[in-house]
């Protein structure tokens, strides 16, 4: 069994782990416990998924018991904590009670802590959160390698498409509403259709605003369903977002990825899996990066990292992107 139930993003950087265990172990039995809204990442991958819904509240000792017997009875002997918090923790020493083998997600914190406000062109990048997955598994006793970049399908399409998510969950992550307009004028006169991705009534508000300027914008999903954005991100020419979900749907289906970096940094192992690093957008700064996931406020009052970045150097990077891709195009 897997144990991850959040965030979005390290949930959705789990089935690049999950396909190579699959490709080593085919007749393996793998039970996937997570939260329910996240079943769309993995199908196809012939895992069985526990829906776990855990508020905010830690577990009881008999919630922790129950959940324990109730793996006990499908027959669970391994299992891989990939979550390692401490209602993860207790019940590891549970299941360690019950005789099954439990290996626990090393994720690093120590040497990115020693990264947080240094960052420099060219450093070596640390660890990817999938491959630390397959560390978990690895440590269980299984033999597999690192998994293989998913693979490109010819968009069938007499549309050109593009995703577009300007908005993350910590400010300092976010587009600035400058450059996200800016940014959104480019693409709806570029593309037939541009799809905005993320949840919420601010990605709500903002879709609406341009639909008053530009009649080729639309939302991924009208009700945030992971599901439907994993679809119309397979239908993209590129994707350009900000260091949050739509970057990992995106990696899934190997669309090609545009980031763009503020307060994070794609070197401390979270970049979308197997996604161009001809597409990173980023300016170096002595303060980079503010914290590994973005949740600390910026020091110097304002995200000026995200501030410096323009919308000539983000549509240079879809041009590289659509070049390397052997697209004609879009050809000027």
């Amino acid at each position: 069994m897997i144990l991850r139930l959040a965030a979005s993003c390290d949930v959705a950087m789990l089935p690049h782990a999950v396909r190579a265990l699959r490709k080593a172990y085919p007749e393996l039995q793998i039970t996937v416990a997570t939260r329910s809204r996240f079943e769309s990442f993995f199908r196809g991958l012939g895992v069985d998924i526990m829906p776990i819904n855990m508020g905010d509240e830690p577990l009881t000792l008999r919630q922790k018991w129950q959940f324990v017997r109730r793996t006990k009875r499908i027959g669970v002997d391994a299992v891989a904590d990939l979550h390692f918090i401490a209602n993860s923790v207790l019940l590891g020493l549970l299941w360690r009670l019950c005789g099954v083998k439990v290996s626990r997600i090393r994720k690093g914190n120590i040497e990115k802590w020693f990264r947080v406000g240094y960052s420099r062109e060219g450093a070596l990048h640390l660890k990817h959160t999938a491959v630390r997955y397959c560390d978990v598994f690895r440590r269980l006793g299984f033999e597999i390698e690192d998994p293989e970049y998913p693979e490109r399908r010819e968009v069938d399409s007499a549309e050109s498409c593009v995703g577009f998510a300007p908005f993350a969950a910590h400010s300092c992550c976010t587009c600035p509403e400058k450059l996200r307009e800016e940014i959104m004028e480019r693409l709806t006169a570029r593309f037939d259709k541009v799809y905005v991705f993320g949840g919420g009534e601010r990605v709500q508000n903002f879709v609406e605003q341009m639909q008053k300027r530009y009649p080729n914008v639309e939302r991924a999903s009208q009700t945030a369903s992971i599901a439907e954005d994993i679809e119309v991100a397979k239908r993209l020419k590129v994707m350009v977002t900000v260091d949050t979900l739509a970057m990992h749907i995106a990696a899934l289906v190997a669309t090609p990825v545009v980031s763009i970096w503020g307060a994070t940094h794609p070197e401390f192992g979270a970049m979308g899996y197997g996604c161009d690093m001809d597409g990173i957008v980023q300016v170096d700064m002595d303060c980079r990066p503010c914290s590994a996931t973005g949740d600390v406020a910026c020091a110097k009052g304002t995200p000026i990292c995200m501030q410096d970045i323009t919308v000539e150097t983000v549509e240079a990077k879809i041009d590289a992107l659509l070049a390397s891709n052997h697209s004609e195009l879009f050809d000027k």
